[in-house]
């Protein structure tokens, strides 16, 4: 039986949200341990999945059974199963893992959102706990699991088959690129980003199908020239980084280095005007917070103003995969 305050509310309402830690670390953790590859050829007993693992019995599971209650692994007849969806995307069996993604919020995310209270307080970013090439490789990792639906949506949603070449603006390790050059055969690109990153990207990309499409070039989108030549330009995951001020000015820079007509494709969170809802996107603005000290999730009011005062014209708003959604721009 629910007991429910004289206010109606749930007596648990805020033991749950205070507590929602507690699902995502063991949710994490299980990741970690191999839980899901284990159960990847089918269900298996307790001692059975013991024997796989070598975890102490009683805490695998008391993991276990947490996966159950959140409904990612299933429990008949003494048997534990993936579902569907960790099958798909947790087993390393699916066409998408994003068990990188997971590790992302373990390894690094989880340590800097306990700095939470100090980023609001004092305006200064989060300290990561791991630093270096371990950071670099679990933060490109775990960005490219969490934004390969988007990608794949972006690809299949705009034909860019009339634009010759396209500047990806911020891009990473070219996760949001790859999928239109897949799509696209005859399209060109170039990766822009900072040295550090794009020595990441020029690793990662060097098996790719799509690569000798791929120019790429470091530089600080925010003083360095911008390559010219590009009909088209993607800016993915970028503006949440930064604050508004700093917003104006990268579009501004992508407008003066493109021809009236050519297309703008900003991917992101977008809010709507309250700044509540998506509602996990709401969340994920503490994280672009703690990143830079001065991130956010903006709306797309916010981003029809920019773009107006930078020289865009407004095309559309259009949903992509999950919270994250386009805005498209043409050059005026």
């Amino acid at each position: 039986m629910t007991i429910r305050l004289p206010s109606g509310v749930d007596i648990d309402h805020f033991a749950v949200l205070g507590g929602g830690f507690m699902s995502a670390k063991m949710l994490c953790v299980a990741s970690e341990l191999g839980i899901f590859e284990k159960l990847a050829d089918g269900p298996l007993t307790l001692d059975e999945l013991q024997a796989a693992t070598q975890l102490p019995r009683r805490a695998l599971r008391v993991v276990i059974s947490g996966m159950v209650a959140l409904d990612v692994l299933t429990l008949d007849d003494g048997r534990y199963a993936n579902n569907a969806p960790a099958q798909e995307w947790l087993s390393g069996r699916g066409a998408h893992d994003m068990r990188p993604g997971l590790r992302l919020y373990d390894k690094l995310m989880y340590s800097m959102w306990l700095q939470l209270e100090h980023v609001i307080r004092s305006g200064t970013p989060a300290r990561p706990s791991t630093m270096g090439e371990e950071f670099a490789r679990i933060f490109s990792e775990g960005v490219e699991a969490w934004t390969r639906g988007g990608a794949i949506a972006l690809a299949e949603s705009y034909d860019l088959s009339s634009r010759q070449r396209l500047l990806d603006i911020g891009g990473g390790t070219g996760s949001y690129l790859v999928p239109l050059l897949e799509r696209h055969p005859a399209l060109r690109a170039t990766l822009f980003d900072l040295p550090p990153t794009i020595e990441i990207a020029r690793r990662r990309l060097a098996a790719a199908a799509v690569r000798d499409r791929i120019e790429l070039v470091d530089g600080d989108a925010f003083f360095d020239p911008l390559p010219a030549g590009h009909d088209a330009a993607l800016i993915a995951g970028f503006v949440h980084l930064f604050d508004p001020d700093k917003v104006v000015l990268v579009l501004r820079r992508t407008r003066e280095a493109m021809a009236p007509g050519a297309r703008l494709f900003i991917v992101d969170q977008w809010m709507d005007p309250t700044h509540t809802q998506p509602t996990f996107a709401a969340m994920l603005a503490g994280t672009y917070l703690m990143l830079s000290g001065s991130g956010d999730t903006y709306s797309v009011d916010e981003g029809r103003a920019w773009l107006a005062q930078t020289g865009w014209r407004f095309v559309e708003h259009k949903p992509l995969a999950g919270v994250t959604s386009v805005v498209v721009a043409e050059a005026v």
